[in-house]
């Protein structure tokens, strides 16, 4: 009788794994273990702030499946706190490439990345795809179509320059110091 209850069990506990290995596979957009393992590495790696070694095993993740989304849209986080803008674009671009409605939000952190860049036209265009999906909260249409007026502005403003000649009004209104506000101190002065 423990014989049979004893392999109930180990038939019940095999089961078991087979059915959350293959609900965890399905969570992500790679069937491949090794590179969701690596990935799940690089998440925590990610999380405690080792960002140069969570590059090393997500990249890791890519050589094994060049089309797993998530990777890249956390290579591109990774990337965008360690002051990489270029790295982050490619990877967003990577991921929005294999499936541009998987993650919306890519869009718009891939349009805000050009922006800020200079990439004018790619911003437009991925800030009106990013509009284009459904379910969009009011804040962020209302944020993407201003940066696209942003855009158009310098978009034109790089065609036509107008010619602009600084110049320093000396010592008493420059300094070696950091001067962003005028102010009032105590003695009103």
């Amino acid at each position: 009788m423990k014989a049979i209850l004893r392999r109930g069990f180990l038939l019940s506990f095999l089961i078991f794994h087979l059915c959350i290995g293959a609900i965890w596979a399905q969570d992500y957009t790679s069937s491949s273990k090794k590179a969701i393992k690596l990935y799940v590495k690089g998440q925590e790696l990610y999380d405690s702030r080792q960002n140069d070694l969570a590059v090393v095993q997500l990249e890791a993740a890519l050589e094994i499946d060049t089309s797993f989304i998530e990777v890249y849209l956390l290579l591109a986080g990774v990337h965008s706190e360690l002051s990489s803008p270029k790295d982050a674009i490619d990877a967003y671009r990577k991921a929005v490439a294999i499936g541009p409605s998987f993650f919306p939000p890519a869009l718009f952190n891939l349009a805000s990345l050009e922006l800020r860049i200079g990439d004018y036209a790619n911003a437009k265009v991925h800030y009106k795809t990013f509009l284009s999906m459904p379910g969009m909260r009011q804040k962020y249409r209302q944020l993407s179509e201003f940066n696209i007026s942003i855009c158009d502005f310098a978009e034109v403003a790089m065609k036509n320059p107008v010619p602009f000649k600084p110049e320093n009004l000396g010592p008493n209104v420059n300094s070696a110091y950091d001067e962003y506000y005028p102010g009032i101190t105590a003695d009103n002065d």
